[in-house]
């Protein structure tokens, strides 16, 4: 059974290495919010490697030294990075960051020396493992503190209820509920090292295997996890930014009054269905760049939303507050402004943009640009870069 174990701890740990480049290097990820988790999983995966091999090999002396370096207290502070950089709208490296490894030094520093014994008469290990819980405590709190006004409270959460966000909640929850355990895991083998007669934790070291194992096939089914909320949340506020510009677009009364008698009678055919026909049409905007096209018509509209081109052509004419080619003209405007944000400019011209979101010319572009928006967007793009900073 001790074998088995041993060798299992082994693999496990090479497991982890494959979890560890896949979070490292995935091209879509966000590499500020996935290096904490990379460097973490990598961590524990060398541990795991070693340790099984040790206790294969009756390295028991080796496995005595390791479990007293207490070097895992430099990773103490990782989690609390990850979940702090996941929720950040531009997660950046800050020198401020190395802070946090002050104290985990200090620590170890205070357990090698007997400065505490000498001046205060206290016994060291008592004091170290003391000092190492409100640690734990203070970095589960803020994690908690995060995960709680960004995913728990529903009304300051960042994420709708769709499947996507659904997936993403789960993994947050996960991997706080799995530090909290390893946190409770790492105080018990710190207790046991610090007794005479102490050989190995290797009864408890298990759990941690366990419980990175599950961490690990989380992120082979499911590397979405991998690509950081920033990203959803930006793909989630473009679709409502849409939504918006759409939704507020459409009446359900006749904004004008229909006299024609053909256009009367059109009215009352569609007037059980005219709401359906503005969530139609919104959801299919929302989802798709069908304005992208240079020449895309409301013809092209109703064959994408399977509509007779009449009932359209009467929703625009009298159930919008803009005529169609207004409301693709603002449209395209918005989609430009996503790109923008999204540093479509920092690669590419304005003219590229243009062409990128169906304008046929940069000068109908220009225009619309502005009128829309009220200005040029020369201007905008700088008006934009003195908001972020």
């Amino acid at each position: 059974m001790k074998t088995f174990i041993d060798i299992t701890l082994i693999m496990n740990g090479a497991f982890g290495f494959i979890c560890s480049f896949i979070v490292l290097f995935s091209l879509k990820s966000n590499r500020y919010v996935n290096i904490y988790l990379a460097i973490l999983m990598f961590s524990i995966s060398i541990k795991m490697v070693v340790r099984g091999y040790l206790e294969l090999t009756d390295h028991f002396d080796v496995i005595l030294n390791i479990s007293r370096n207490n070097l895992f207290l430099f990773l103490i502070a990782f989690p609390y990075l990850y979940f702090k950089n996941l929720f950040e709208k531009n997660p950046k490296f800050n020198f401020k960051t190395l802070l946090h490894f002050v104290f985990p030094l200090l620590l170890i520093v205070i357990n090698k020396i007997d400065f505490i014994k000498t001046i205060f008469g206290l016994n060291k290990q008592n004091v170290f493992i003391v000092l190492v819980l409100i640690l734990f405590f203070y970095y589960t709190l803020k994690i908690f503190n995060l995960l709680k006004v960004n995913i728990w409270d529903k009304s300051k959460a960042l994420f709708s209820t769709d499947q996507k966000s659904r997936e993403l909640k789960k993994w947050t929850t996960l991997l706080f509920a799995s530090f909290i355990l390893i946190e409770v895991r790492l105080t018990v083998s710190l207790i046991l090292s610090s007794q005479v007669g102490f050989v190995s934790d290797n009864i408890f070291f298990w759990i941690n295997s366990v419980i990175w194992f599950f961490i690990f096939m989380k992120i082979i089914t499911n590397p979405v996890l991998l690509h950081g909320y920033y990203n959803f949340i930006s793909k989630e506020n473009e679709l409502e930014s849409k939504n918006n510009i759409l939704s507020n677009n459409w009446s359900s009364s006749a904004l004008t009054e229909i006299t024609n008698k053909q256009d009367l009678q059109l009215s009352l055919n569609l007037s059980k269905n005219i709401e359906v026909i503005f969530k139609e049409i919104d959801a299919a905007l929302a989802e798709n760049n069908f304005f992208r096209v240079s020449g895309f018509s409301i013809s092209d509209l109703a064959n994408k939303l399977n509509i007779p081109k009449s009932h359209l052509a009467h929703v625009f004419k009298y159930h919008s507050k803009l005529s169609f080619s207004d409301f693709k003209k603002k449209v395209r405007i918005n989609d430009c402004i996503n790109l923008v944000q999204c540093n479509y400019l920092k690669q590419n011209t304005f003219e590229s943009l243009a062409k990128e979101v169906g304008f046929s010319t940069y000068n109908t572009f220009f225009i619309s640009f502005k009128e829309v928006t009220g200005k040029a967007p020369n201007q905008y793009i700088t008006d934009l870069e003195i908001t972020k900073k």
